[in-house]
């Protein structure tokens, strides 16, 4: 069987290793617990930050990503609300 690839289906080796960039390996349960716990440990679930520490993020366009104000008026012609 050939070796497997990114548009391939095919044999993988395995890795336990949690710092590799490798896309030919496949993460072992081990590897996959390891980063799990990891990450786990970095926050609480009850972490939180009040809004006035949210900065830098954008406000949405018709043709950008961003942060939006809801409305609830039903007759506004505004473009940058919904």
């Amino acid at each position: 069987m050939p070796a497997a690839s990114l548009t391939a289906k095919g044999t993988v080796q395995l890795s336990s290793a949690t710092d590799s960039q490798s896309e030919t390996e496949a993460a072992t349960p081990k590897a996959v617990k390891a980063a799990y716990d990891l990450a786990a440990g970095k926050a609480p679930v009850s972490h939180t930050h009040p809004w006035s520490q949210i900065t830098g993020v954008p406000a949405a366009s018709l043709t950008a990503k961003g942060t939006v104000q809801l409305s609830s008026a039903i007759n506004s012609t505004a473009c940058e609300r919904v």
